[in-house]
């Protein structure tokens, strides 16, 4: 009978050190995310909203803006970051493998929510777009969810559709108003740009404007590969 009871005892004490070790790793891990995602923030809002660039005026765009790099540039050293981390804990081959670790999946799928909904927060502050803004955007989204497709998750997958949707449609609200406004003065109205449309994986463009941005995509992709290797699956 005392062994017994010593036995439930040990294993009550084993049940509650293990649900203050899940409480500690919950705080540990929250405050890293809280650390990381602070800093992406502050990076897309001042790359859309302080950097100078004018959505409502740009012409076609010819590469994504530095912001777009420098985002995913801090996640690569994340990602180094927690690959240190891993190796510290144990050796071996199957440690180096940090895409296929739970922890970097659990860190990158978290982060990149993160960066999709700062990204789509900080776009929905811009009322008017050019048909240059609207690509501009569309490029630079395009870019960052394509280089972390392996951490895409549906909470991120929305916050991208969503985010193309309110471009789309601010576009068109822009477009509008500049053909009120050209019938009014007695100048011929602009072309609308909505003929033709196609919409693929949630985004909606003419197709010589999907036909822009496929080409400045593989010119991205080409020039980054080597660089956001760390992002692509084993």
């Amino acid at each position: 009978a005392i062994r017994n009871t010593f036995k439930l005892e040990v294993a009550d004490e084993l049940a509650h050190l293990e649900k203050l070790l899940r409480r500690l790793d919950d705080m540990i891990f929250s405050y890293y995310i809280r650390d990381k995602a602070k800093q992406l923030s502050s990076i897309v809002r001042r790359g859309v909203l302080m950097g100078g660039f004018s959505w409502s005026t740009t012409e076609m765009p010819k590469d994504a803006q530095p912001y777009v790099s420098e985002a995913l540039l801090y996640l690569v050293f994340t990602h180094a970051e927690i690959m240190d981390l891993i190796s510290e804990v144990g050796a071996g081959a199957e440690h180096h493998m940090v895409k296929q670790q739970p922890l970097t999946k659990r860190v990158f799928q978290m982060l990149t929510v993160n960066l999709a909904q700062d990204l789509l927060e900080s776009i929905r502050a811009i009322d008017a777009f050019s048909e240059g803004g609207m690509l501009q955007c569309v490029l630079e989204a395009m870019v960052i969810s394509q280089t972390l497709q392996t951490y895409m998750t549906a909470p991120a997958t929305e916050c991208f559709r969503l985010l193309y949707a309110y471009v789309r449609s601010a576009y068109d609200r822009s477009q509008e108003r500049a053909r009120k406004l050209a019938v009014q003065q007695g100048r011929p109205a602009p072309e609308s740009g909505t003929g033709d449309l196609r919409e693929i994986d949630g985004v909606t463009l003419a197709s010589s404007h999907w036909e822009i941005i496929r080409r400045l995509l593989r010119d991205c992709t080409r020039r980054t590969q080597i660089q956001f290797r760390c992002f692509q699956p084993a």
